[in-house]
């Protein structure tokens, strides 16, 4: 929810995986650990270097990362 991100993260609570393009163009990239903070126990932040925000759907490291983290 855009009009208010922070609360719908303080609500997060179930196991989340959230990544991020080192370039995204949309967001800032480097903010998102300390946004996700509040949901660190459920939530785990990559940062992919050298992608763009619609870059993350096409990644190589975005499937990795993805099942890394299902076969946790």
């Amino acid at each position: 929810n855009p009009d208010n991100h922070l609360k719908e993260i303080e609500n997060i609570s179930i196991p989340s995986l959230v990544l991020v393009g080192e370039k995204d163009e949309s967001f800032y990239p480097e903010r998102f650990y300390e946004v996700f903070q509040p949901a660190q126990k459920f939530t785990q932040v990559h940062i992919l270097k050298e992608v763009k925000h619609l870059g993350v759907v096409k990644n190589k490291e975005t499937f990795k990362r993805v099942i890394d983290w299902l076969e946790m």
